[in-house]
């Protein structure tokens, strides 16, 4: 399984020996993908593992070059499940129509639904030949390495790909102009090679950057500095678009995937009213900056403090979370000289880094993301309990969860994450 930044490409075909050649292949079979199957050491990995070893072996056993007992399931992923094995050959010119066939009929008669056609030559991740993460707004280039000159077909998700504006299609390579988040997912070329089907895969990740800053400021007309911060999704780095003398890194560490700016406010530039406003970005793409407005006004306040700036009575603001949060909060002033908090919308950061992972889930990836999840709201149960905002999100993250596995079987520890996250966020002190 691959991400937007490129794993190293595999080829059809690897030596070992002088005369031997190890030859990866791709087998569907139609039933429902069960999440255990993602555990290489649970049973239902290696009991399906062994069933298709010795039926590949049986199979194979007649096929000039195959080398007996050298069959090696290493992987299920879903697509109903597709089984990823290799053999050790003495050619990869291999003349395995009639043995798959057989193969086919193996497997069958002891209960697995498998077609004649659901076999294929497999290379994955061989796409995208980088280690740079794809931003979006960048183009997005992907080559098929394949020795054969026949027709290639360009697929996302199994839908195949036309030539259009967005998508230039080579033959063997295709550029996706422009790309956004929805561009994620895993490409396909396929042809045939030696009457086979041959697919290269690769599943691309561009992840919403989801920049969050420092909500706008106000503040009085006199020399200080204003802590600004900026974070997005951790593929991507971000920076300030700003004059640097009015910018300085502070010395206090900012939290993983965030910078942090001390903005310098100038008495002698802010004589009148004024706003400034201060952008942060994408390194490589302006796509979805955000931009901070800081108000300099200058009088007498009734309120005044470092969240939601000064302010008269009855005047309302809005200011930053906590740290490790996420979101906002609004404060009215009142007659004694506090700002009153109205409304709290702040989530916790890491929670909210998991709502904005879950859209691009994958089956396979369920059981360690609810894993994280789990332990995310355990260890943070007193927060989360007092937080409405983060228990909202909690939730939604579920109903994602619940709406992946519609089409899989869920392993009992992926069912015990579930239900443990359930625990936390229905427990009585969420009541009060």
């Amino acid at each position: 399984m691959s991400t937007a930044k490129a794993n190293t490409t595999n080829t059809t075909t690897v030596a070992t020996t002088q005369d031997t050649q190890v030859v990866s292949f791709s087998m569907k079979i139609n039933r429902e993908f069960d999440t255990a199957l993602t555990d290489k050491k649970s049973v239902a990995f290696m009991e399906l593992k062994k069933t298709i070893e010795n039926s590949i072996d049986e199979s194979y056993r007649s096929v000039p070059g195959y080398q007996a007992k050298s069959a090696n399931v290493y992987d299920f992923r879903s697509g109903s499940v597709i089984a990823d094995f290799s053999i050790n050959a003495t050619s990869n010119n291999l003349n395995l129509v009639s043995a798959n066939q057989q193969l086919a009929s193996t497997l069958r008669s002891q209960g697995l639904n498998i077609s004649n056609d659901g076999f294929s030559y497999s290379v994955a991740d061989g796409l995208y030949n980088s280690n740079d993460q794809i931003y979006p707004g960048q183009n997005l280039t992907l080559t098929c390495n394949t020795t054969v000159n026949n027709t290639i077909t360009w697929t996302r998700n199994g839908i195949e790909l036309k030539e259009s504006a967005r998508y230039k299609i080579y033959q063997t390579v295709l550029i996706v102009k422009n790309t956004t988040p929805d561009d994620s997912g895993q490409y396909e070329c396929s042809t045939t090679e030696n009457s086979i089907p041959f697919v290269s895969w690769q599943r691309i990740m561009i992840p919403d950057p989801n920049i969050q800053v420092t909500n706008d400021k106000v503040v009085t007309c006199e020399n200080s500095t204003i802590m600004l911060q900026c974070c997005a999704q951790e593929s991507y780095e971000v920076k300030w678009s700003v004059d640097p003398a009015a910018c300085i890194q502070p010395s206090t560490a900012p939290p993983t995937g965030c910078i942090l700016c001390d903005y310098k406010v100038n008495s002698q530039d802010c004589r009148t009213n004024q706003s400034t406003l201060v952008t942060c970005q994408l390194t490589k793409s302006d796509y979805g900056a955000q931009t901070i407005k800081i108000n300099i006004i200058s009088g007498i306040f009734t309120c005044n403090d470092g969240v939601f700036g000064p302010g008269n009575v009855g005047d309302v603001h809005v200011g930053d979370c906590n740290q490790g949060m996420v979101g906002y909060q609004t404060a009215k002033c009142n007659s004694t000289g506090q700002w009153q908090i109205t409304d709290f919308n702040c989530v916790l950061r890491v929670v909210q880094n998991l709502k904005d992972r879950v859209v691009l889930l994958l089956p396979a990836e369920l059981p360690q993301f609810v894993a994280n999840l789990s332990t995310i709201t355990e260890t943070n149960a007193q927060t989360i309990t007092t937080s409405s905002s983060t228990i909202l999100t909690i939730a939604d993250i579920l109903k994602d969860i619940a709406n992946i596995s519609q089409a899989i079987v869920l392993s009992k520890p992926v069912m015990n994450g579930f239900l443990q996250t359930l625990d936390v966020i229905g427990s009585p002190a969420t009541q009060g």
